[in-house]
């Protein structure tokens, strides 16, 4: 009898579970929303309502979005076109010195991304306008058709939040950058979009920037730049060295902090996508008392260096 009893109340019990259950899961349903290589702090869309290709505006956030999508294919050979552009020397003048231990970070990229199946150039200490028209030859290179991605470095002083210092830049006066012009990071990714460089639309297109983006200086060299909200456009991503308002670090003989870090965790983790890449070399930069680097990009898909078999 007592067994009787039991079974009744726990099948009643079950039946205002399941009631209780279905009733909130009526009233407070939403599409499930599943988010591709989250990671903390970062800007996921809605898989099921991706944003538009004109979404972004002068309100972006920066921050890793998520990746939507599937990854983007890696299989040419080369995987990809690697462009350095190394500032070390300048001309004459009181406020931008030589970056020394800079030439370190040239040949780091080169042997890391040789070793990944990248195609390496390196341009060191061009002036502004062969820099410009580098930019551009790159930009409309037929052989883009060949290759699954794009990245290019750009390493030097920095003037403000987005531009940097080319050789011939010369201050006119020693208390202000005013005078000197500089190539402007947002001018570039202008200059690679997916309209200006349709070579490679809708394939990765992948910034890295090293030098200063504002004044706290630490105990090294620093590479004399400020953090705005940008438009990044589709398949672009761009990683600087630095947040706001921070220099960026560079040491005689290892060279600049952030390349250097990079190459190491691309030796072990190339195979990893890139935000877990760019989590791993923010922990190592920390873990160094180096300054944190910052991500910004707008729907930019999963990517792989090198990808998983």
């Amino acid at each position: 009898m007592f067994n009787i009893h039991l079974g009744k109340w726990i099948t009643a019990g079950f039946g205002i579970v399941s009631l209780y259950f279905a009733f909130f899961h009526k009233r407070g349903h939403k599409k499930s929303v599943t988010r591709h290589g989250s990671i903390p702090g970062e800007r996921c869309y809605d898989m099921y309502n991706p944003p538009s290709s004109d979404s972004c505006d002068e309100d972006f956030e920066p921050g890793p979005t998520c990746g939507v999508g599937t990854p983007y294919k890696i299989e040419s050979t080369p995987r990809g076109l690697v462009y350095v552009f190394n500032y070390i020397n300048f001309a004459p003048n009181e406020k931008l010195k030589v970056r020394r231990g800079a030439e370190l970070d040239s040949q780091n990229i080169r042997e890391t991304f040789s070793k990944m199946g990248y195609e390496v150039t390196i341009y060191e200490d061009l002036n502004q306008s062969v820099t410009e028209e580098r930019l551009d030859e790159i930009a409309t290179n037929p052989r883009l058709q060949q290759v699954d991605a794009l990245i290019l470095f750009f390493l030097s002083h920095g003037k403000d939040s987005n531009i940097f210092h080319t050789r011939d830049c010369i201050p006119k006066t020693t208390d202000s950058y005013s005078e000197c012009e500089g190539i402007d990071i947002r001018t570039i990714r202008k200059k690679f979009n997916n309209a200006s460089c349709p070579y490679m639309k809708n394939k990765p297109k992948i910034l890295f920037t090293s030098y200063c983006r504002g004044g706290k200086v630490e105990k090294y060299e620093i590479d004399g730049n400020d953090f705005v909200r940008i438009y990044v456009p589709k398949d672009l991503v761009t990683i600087n060295a630095t947040t706001e308002g921070v220099a960026a670090r560079r040491e005689i003989h290892g060279g600049t902090t952030f390349i250097k870090t990079l190459c190491q965790v691309l030796e072990i983790h190339a195979s990893d996508e890139l935000r877990d890449i760019y989590m791993r070399l923010n922990d190592k930069v920390m873990q160094e008392k180096g300054p944190t680097a910052c991500w910004e990009d707008s729907r930019f898909r999963k990517f792989y260096f090198i990808p998983r078999a």
